[in-house]
């Protein structure tokens, strides 16, 4: 799934689905040619050029800034688990391009992340922008949600380990806080497999 166009479908939707009047937007006419706000109305709210905000919604942009999304969740009146699911592509593309660069920068003369990253760049503009900012980011730690189409989302958390025969070899664990819904469903899961 092309993370920018996810993205950009899903600011779609949401703005689709918020009317102007829920918004506090006054109506400009009797005749609204989409379902829910406009762009330059949502880019209003949120306190960003409408260049910008279409930009986002289009998919070409990677590079939201924290308070640029926190503005867009409040404006679009996001709950809590739609606003982690903005926040989500955005940094985890750029933590997997920070992941690769410090790959391909531990095995310089390796010709497969080379070739990886000369075809992300051609294919990509995103990756390309990425990219050119040299980010450098160790793989480790973090929380990760997941859709399963039978059981719907899964927040995990990830332990990456790196295996001591082999550098370039890493190990990545996911496991479900006890107790929690993930853990439900991950069980459910084992029972259905």
């Amino acid at each position: 799934m092309d993370a920018n166009g996810e993205s950009g479908n899903f600011l779609r939707t949401r703005r689709d689905q918020l009317h102007p009047d829920d918004a506090g937007v006054g109506r400009y006419g009797t005749r609204r040619r989409v379902p829910g706000l406009r762009r330059e109305e949502l880019a209003q709210l949120a306190g960003v050029s409408v260049a910008y905000y279409t930009r986002l919604e289009q998919g070409q942009s990677l590079n939201d800034s924290d308070a640029v999304l926190t503005a867009l969740g409040r404006a679009l009146r996001l709950d809590e688990d739609e606003q982690a699911h903005l926040r989500s592509w955005p940094a985890k593309a750029r933590a997997t391009v920070g992941y690769l660069r410090q790959a391909a920068g531990r095995w310089p003369d390796d010709p497969e992340p080379a070739a990886l990253v000369g075809e992300l760049t051609i294919k990509s503009t995103d990756f390309a922008t990425l990219w050119a900012r040299h980010p450098v980011r160790r793989c480790r730690s973090e929380g990760v949600t997941f859709r399963h189409p039978l059981v719907g989302e899964l927040r995990l958390a990830e332990e990456v380990f790196q295996m001591q025969e082999d550098e370039g070899q890493r190990l990545a664990v996911f496991a479900a806080e006890p107790g929690s819904p993930a853990a439900s469903a991950l069980r459910l899961l084992r029972v259905t497999s």
